[in-house]
């Protein structure tokens, strides 16, 4: 009896010291995961059979209880869910959301798992009442310091979220950068991985630190105490010492990891959509994306017009008259129609919005004002409200540069008083989005990105515009900003704020319209540049910039890409490169049928003169090869595919 009592004991404490192990997989069985209970919380995950990450570490340290340390497991539960999202806009009309859940409840709270064929995901969720601070969450994800990674810089909790993506190992990163910016890409053996958030919500975003073993932990801003004014920001002079308050009974935003077995499969993911909350606007149909003039790239940089150009009603109207001839959505006017920099945004006494939108409205064009975002903290309402007033279309609203829970929970206030009154919103000056453009449509771009106003010098590299097609596009909508005119492959390359340049070809410029993912696409050059060149300037003005579809046939990262993508019955083709490169595309995807394919490739004297390109016409249809040859120096090509039996 005594040897079994004791066998008994030596099982109990096993047991104990082991914990439980709950296995999960992915509808197609590729990826495996098994969450660990035992004194911590935690997951490993294999995909395709190979191990990607053990013994992650998640928690969260709050006011009711330390969720994750010591819990006391209750019960579990599993469905599988198979369901098709309509989105409102976004890269494809039908998403389909498929995965395996895994439901923990514990003493006080629960943890959802999701495995999706290419992702796995997981929150917290709080079941008690009245309030919960969170002093900290604890996210460690132990990977392979010599696995190499494409990090972007993040030098504190107050930054631009624009700089460049790198290339060096995960042991390396720490040495470089305080932390990095999601989405995270980094190479896993023969498996792509991205971490990501989504639907962030009364909380900060998550950033990344590093060790030199390879290690990677969440970073979170702290909860601001107290603001100060730092000229056009409004910045935290003291923190508190949690990152987040809120009602107790909650979900927590998602930690999302993705897979992908090429470079391409990266692009073709849409996780973070399917995590984030479904759309707050019942009616949507007001809602308008759309192509945009925009001013302040090429400082209202007019020439061949009988008037003084600048900030004044003439320019303004001469940008209405652009976009309308091109069939353009939008005119956005930038900085300076603000009087004396006004916070509340009053006009310059020589401009008169609601004569700019009169006009603008018998032109079929509508206007966006830029702002700043700073009187948003106490005149949220007055602003929208005047703004609705004078019957504009929708806010550029700038200069936030934070993601502490404050700044999230500003940028949700602004998308929801906006949306009930019938605004559109563009987000600049600010992290990537966490799913905000799912929960409020009407939020129609994000910039976080190091996007084309830094062109200013033509300072942005063929590999940053290609990089980013598979590492900040993973985080929904950028404005980038394309569109310029001034192409250069050699040389010549100088500060010219008045007459800025772009690095690349004139291909590779307008191959931006369909590689990136921008419902509010900007044609950043002058009106009167394009005007000299309309055939090219149709082609962008033109371009959708939401899509029925979307599909990459080759690239990689910092090198090159070549997608396609579908709106009604049109096909479009875009590559961009910064490598000498050349594909022969197979163009069966198309249906029977004979079409036209419009198409722009780099000219023969790209070299020489970077807006050199080569226009052609041809008849096309589903037994079709096209040949893309593009350069190392930034090369492009884009074209347009449609019906021959349709109305022009």
């Amino acid at each position: 009896m005594k040897i079994w009592g004791i066998f008994a004991l030596f099982c109990f404490m096993f047991a104990s010291a082991h914990g439980k192990a709950f296995p999960l997989s992915s509808p197609d069985g590729k990826l495996d995961a098994e969450v660990e209970v035992s004194k911590t919380l935690g997951f490993s995950i294999k995909f395709d059979g190979k191990s990607i990450v053990e013994n992650c570490q998640i928690a969260m340290d709050t006011s009711l209880g330390n969720f994750g340390v010591n819990p006391k497991f209750v019960s579990k539960s599993f469905s599988s869910v198979k369901k098709e999202i309509n989105p409102v806009w976004a890269n494809k009309n039908k998403i389909l959301d498929s995965y395996n859940r895994l439901l923990l409840k514990f003493d006080g709270f629960s943890v959802e798992f999701r495995a999706y064929d290419d992702a796995f995901a997981y929150r917290f969720i709080c079941d008690k009442k009245g309030e919960i601070i969170v002093n900290s969450e604890t996210a460690k994800y132990p990977f392979d310091g010599a696995m190499d990674a494409y990090p972007q810089k993040v030098g504190s909790f107050h930054c631009w979220f624009e700089d460049v993506y790198r290339r060096m190992k995960l042991c390396e990163i720490s040495k470089h950068m305080p932390m990095a910016a999601l989405p995270f890409v980094f190479d896993a053996g023969n498996v792509k991985v991205a971490i990501l958030d989504s639907d962030v919500s009364e909380y900060p975003k998550m950033n990344l630190k590093f060790s030199e073993n390879g290690e990677i932990q969440g970073a979170f801003a702290p909860y601001p105490k107290e603001f100060e004014n730092k000229g056009r920001l409004f910045m935290p002079k003291s923190i508190e010492d949690f990152i987040a308050k809120s009602s107790a009974a909650r979900t927590f935003p998602w930690r999302a990891m993705l897979f992908a077995r090429t470079d391409a499969e990266l692009v073709e993911n849409s996780i973070q959509y399917k995590l984030a909350s479904p759309s707050k606007i019942k009616d949507a149909s007001w809602i308008e994306t759309g192509t945009c003039a925009w001013d302040w790239w090429n400082d209202w940089g007019l020439f061949g017009v009988d008037f003084v150009a600048g900030q004044n009603m003439p320019t303004y109207k001469y940008y209405v008259d652009f976009a309308s001839k091109f069939g353009m959505k939008y005119f956005l006017l930038d900085e300076g129609w603000i009087g004396n920099n006004d916070l509340v945004a009053t006009m310059q006494p020589k401009i008169d919005i609601k004569e700019l939108v009169k006009y603008a409205e018998e032109r079929n064009v509508k206007i966006l004002l830029w702002t700043l975002v700073r009187p948003f903290e106490k005149d949220a309402v007055k602003i929208l409200d005047r703004a609705k007033e004078w019957g504009v279309a929708g806010l550029k609203i700038d200069f936030m540069e934070r993601d502490d829970q404050q700044a999230v929970d500003l940028f949700e206030k602004i998308a929801s008083l906006a949306a009930e009154r019938k605004l559109v919103v563009d987000f600049h000056g600010c992290a990537p989005s966490s799913g905000l453009h799912r929960k409020y449509p009407n939020v129609i771009n994000f910039e976080g990105v190091r996007g084309g106003e830094n062109n200013k010098g033509g300072v942005l590299s063929p590999s940053h515009n290609v990089d980013l097609v598979f590492t900040r596009s993973l985080a929904g909508p950028m404005d980038y900003t394309p569109g310029a005119m001034r192409n250069l492959t050699k040389g010549n390359v100088n500060s010219m704020p008045s007459m800025p340049n772009a690095r690349g070809t004139r291909a590779h410029q307008m191959a931006m319209y369909v590689c990136y993912f921008e419902p509010l696409k900007m044609l950043c050059d002058s009106p009167s540049a394009y005007m000299k060149e309309p055939v090219c300037a149709a082609f962008m003005a033109q371009c959708p910039t939401v899509w029925d579809d979307t599909r990459v046939v080759d690239g990689k990262i910092g090198e090159y890409v070549l997608m396609l993508r579908r709106s009604g019955k049109n096909w479009y083709v875009g590559a961009m490169s910064a490598v000498d490169k050349e594909i022969e595309l197979d163009l069966d995807f198309l249906p029977k049928g004979e079409f036209t394919m419009e198409s722009f490739a780099d000219g023969v004297n790209f070299e020489r003169v970077g807006f050199d390109y080569k226009r052609e016409v041809r008849d096309v249809n589903s037994s079709s090869k096209i040949k893309i040859k593009m350069t190392r120096l930034g090369g492009g090509f884009v074209a347009k595919i449609t019906p021959k039996s349709a109305k022009k």
